[in-house]
C-alpha cells in the first residue's frame, strides 16, 4: 500500500501543483472536501448543497448531490461499482448495479455540457467512475 497524504486545498492551485509531484514519488494524495469544488462550469457547494452549471442552479436529487460529492470528495480516483453502491444505498444495494448506472445517466444529463461525451464523470470501464480531477482532460 502507498504512503498516503492529505493535503488540504486552501490556496489556490496548491494540489495541481503538489499533487504530481508527490503521486511521483509513490504517494496517494487525496483533499479533504473543502465547502466549494469547481471544476470549468461546474460548481458543487457542499455548504448550501448547490450545484451551478454556468452560474445557473442545477437542481438533483439527494441521491444525485450525494453521488456528485462523494465522487468529488474522491477526485481523479477511480471508485468501483461496489465502493458507490455501498456508499450511497448502504451494504444492501450491492446487488442493484442498474441503481449506480441509472443514477449516473441522471446526473449527467443536469450537469455535462454534452452527457454523450462527459468530462466530469468519466466512465472506467468493467470498474466503476472517476470524477475528473482539476488536470481533466480526458474523457470517458
Amino acid at each position: 500500500m502507498a504512503p498516503r497524504i492529505l493535503v488540504v486545498d486552501d490556496e489556490p492551485n496548491i494540489l495541481g501543483t503538489l499533487a504530481p509531484l508527490l503521486r511521483a514519488r509513490g504517494y496517494e494524495v487525496s483533499t479533504a472536501m473543502t465547502g466549494r469544488v469547481v471544476r470549468g462550469n461546474l460548481v458543487i457547494d457542499r455548504t448550501r448543497f448547490r450545484v451551478l452549471r454556468d452560474g445557473e442552479e442545477v437542481r438533483l436529487t439527494p441521491k444525485e448531490f450525494e453521488l456528485l460529492t462523494f465522487l468529488a470528495q474522491h477526485s481523479g480516483r477511480v471508485l468501483t461499482h461496489r465502493t458507490l453502491l455501498k456508499a450511497i444505498w448502504g451494504p444492501n444495494a450491492l446487488d442493484q448495479p442498474e441503481h449506480l448506472r441509472v443514477l449516473v445517466g441522471s446526473l449527467r444529463k443536469k450537469i455535462e455540457p454534452n452527457p454523450s461525451v462527459p468530462k466530469y464523470i468519466l466512465t472506467e470501464p468493467w470498474v466503476g467512475y472517476r470524477f475528473a480531477d482539476r488536470e481533466g482532460s480526458e474523457s470517458g
